[in-house]
C-alpha cells in the first residue's frame, strides 16, 4: 500500500518550498507514495484570483488571458486549454468549491514552484483546493484525504503574537489524529 502524505501549503510559505520538498523525499524515503499538495483560498482571495485571471496575461505561457481585438472577447488559457472569459467563468461556476479552487490554485506561483520542486525528486503530486477558512477547510482535507502524515508550514511566534494573530498550524494540530511535521520558520 502507498504512503499517503498530504503537504498543506499557505500564501506564506513560499520561502518554505525546498523545505516542502525535502521533508516529502525524507518522509517518502524508497516507499511508494500519493502526494496531495492542499492549499486554502479564503472567499475574497478566491474572488481576487478569478479577478486577476479575467485582468491579465500570465507571460509563461502557462495560464492567463489575451485580449482578441478582432472579436472584442478575452480568451483564458488554463491547464493549456484556451477558453473565452466567459466560458472560464462558466466553468468555474459548474465545478464544485473544491475543484474550482484547485484549478485556481494549480495556477498559483507557490504551488507551481513546490510542485516543481517535487517532480524533480521524482515525487508525483494530486492539488487539492479548498475556498473558506484555512485551518477549517485543511482538517476538512486531512479527514478526506486519510493520509499517513501531514506537512505543514509553521511559524515561531511569541505567545502574544498566537493570541492576537492565531495559528492555523495549531488549530490543524489539535484537530487531527495522524502524525503532524511543521516545517519552520522564523518571523523577523
Amino acid at each position: 500500500m502507498a504512503l499517503e502524505l498530504l503537504l498543506a501549503v499557505g500564501a506564506e510559505d513560499s520561502d518554505r518550498i525546498e523545505a516542502f520538498a525535502e521533508t516529502a523525499t525524507t518522509v517518502i524515503g524508497d516507499r511508494t507514495a500519493r502526494v496531495t499538495l492542499g492549499h486554502v483560498l479564503t472567499e475574497g482571495e478566491y474572488e481576487r484570483a478569478v479577478d486577476t485571471i479575467a485582468e491579465h496575461v500570465d507571460r509563461s505561457g502557462r495560464s492567463g488571458v489575451t485580449g482578441r481585438p478582432e472579436t472584442g472577447s478575452l480568451h483564458v488559457s488554463v491547464g493549456g486549454e484556451s477558453v473565452t472569459a466567459s466560458e472560464f467563468e462558466r466553468e468555474q461556476s459548474a465545478l464544485s468549491p473544491g475543484d474550482a479552487a484547485a484549478r485556481i490554485i494549480g495556477q498559483k506561483t507557490l504551488v507551481r514552484d513546490l510542485t516543481a520542486a517535487l517532480e524533480d525528486r521524482g515525487i508525483d503530486t494530486e492539488i487539492r483546493g479548498a475556498i473558506g477558512d484555512p485551518a477549517d477547510a485543511i482538517v476538512e482535507m486531512i479527514e478526506e484525504v486519510s493520509p499517513d502524515f501531514v506537512v505543514i508550514g509553521g511559524r515561531d511566534r511569541s505567545p502574544a503574537q498566537q493570541a492576537v494573530f492565531g495559528s492555523v498550524s495549531q488549530q490543524i494540530l489539535r484537530s487531527v489524529d495522524c502524525p503532524v511535521i511543521s516545517v519552520r520558520s522564523n518571523d523577523d
